[in-house]
């Protein structure tokens, strides 16, 4: 089996050290040793910003084709990983409803994403007990018009097929009282659980809610406020672009599945993607990375190291037979706040790679028995 650690490995000479030092690289490293390299080809580095703080945990992203590396179908280990329950069992079990050809979730999710929390120096048996938090991509969520009980039924379809069953009463009554407050033009894009605990929490992930009503909603649903709260709404939000009101890009709540909304709250504000194609930000951005830093929310090396981040590479992946193309971009950076932490900030490194053009494709060395490329561009 190729590791999705051999793929970390050719990222490697790229990751700027202010951001993923060589300890959290190792970390990170074996966190996902026990994946294979064809589960995935685009991997989030997510990064702390402030001085003195170097967790970096991994998010990759999972299509059909890289499911059915995940399904334990024999009851034993998945070919694809080593998750030990529950966190494996349950991704296995979600996976493997996910590609039945008859499941509702083929309709509802389009793909995966698996978080990789990593705490503390873990060893590969510790990552694989833990199990990743699983977030789901809904189809055309971005698209289509909602009403809010619509819109209720579709996340509450999409949990219930994620878990197999019935979502607890504290969940629906949240769900209720979030959606109830939401304006049409938003969407709900990402369904989101933490397999790897007891009783997972459930993150919902908004888009595009307009930053004039933000406080009122954060107020009314998780129960946070203040100046911190309106500060990280100004630093997320961007403007419409056709001369309509400013939005926060997405907004996270979690919500306890015995408990309710959790006082928390995270924001995204998105990066311009095709310009990192040649190594270039924004001046919009830069600015937000100038102001993060004057406030001690990102330190100056770790702001440098951001910008040098994007680009465009070719590189030979292990598990691959033709060289690949390597892009990389700051997707966004993320604000979290907590009433009794304050706010946290986090920037995520985005790396895909892809094959190369066929033109330009060079000969497999004679002897070698790679496997066959089976990704495709999906982002």
């Amino acid at each position: 089996m190729f590791s999705l650690a051999g793929t970390l490995d050719a990222m490697r000479p790229h990751l700027p050290g202010a951001l993923v030092s060589a300890d959290a690289f190792a970390h990170a490293r074996a966190a996902v040793d026990h994946l294979e390299a064809e589960i995935t080809n685009g991997i989030y580095f997510e990064c702390r910003l402030r001085r003195g703080s170097s967790r970096v945990d991994l998010v990759i992203a999972v299509h059909p084709d890289g499911a059915a590396l995940l399904v334990d179908a024999s009851g034993g280990a998945a070919p694809g990983c080593r998750h030990a329950p529950p966190g494996g069992r349950r991704l296995s079990t979600l996976c493997r409803r996910w590609t039945a050809p008859t499941s509702p979730l083929r309709t509802l999710v389009d793909h995966l994403w698996l978080e990789y929390d990593v705490e503390r120096e873990p060893s590969g048996d510790e990552a694989a007990r833990s199990g990743p938090g699983v977030f789901c991509t809904l189809r055309g969520s971005r698209r289509v018009a909602h009403s809010a009980p619509a819109l209720r039924r579709r996340v509450i379809e999409a949990l219930e097929a994620m878990t197999g069953r019935q979502a607890s009463r504290a969940v629906q009554e949240c769900l209720h009282a979030c959606f109830a407050r939401l304006p049409p033009e938003t969407g709900v894009p990402h369904v989101g659980l933490m397999f790897g605990r007891e009783a997972p929490t459930v993150r919902i992930c908004i888009a595009k809610l307009p930053a004039a009503g933000a406080a009122d909603f954060l107020a009314a649903t998780a129960g946070v406020g203040g100046a911190d709260v309106a500060d990280i709404t100004r630093l997320a939000s961007l403007p419409d672009g056709r001369g309509g009101p400013l939005y926060v890009p997405m907004l996270h709540l979690d919500i306890d599945e015995r408990r309710g909304f959790i006082p928390r709250v995270g924001m995204e504000r998105q990066f311009a993607h095709t310009c990192q194609l040649t190594g270039r930000t924004r001046a919009g951005e830069r600015h937000l990375l100038d102001t993060l830093t004057a406030r001690g929310l990102c330190s100056r090396d770790k702001r440098n190291a951001l910008l040098k981040w994007p680009g465009r590479t070719v590189a030979m992946m292990p598990h691959e037979v033709w060289w690949s193309v390597v892009e990389r971009r700051v997707n966004h950076v993320k604000f979290v706040y907590e009433p009794h932490s304050g706010v946290e900030t986090k920037g995520y490194l985005f790396a895909r790679h892809r094959p190369y053009r066929a033109q330009h494709r060079p000969r497999s060395p004679a002897g070698t028995h790679r496997k066959q490329p089976s990704n495709s561009n999906r982002y």
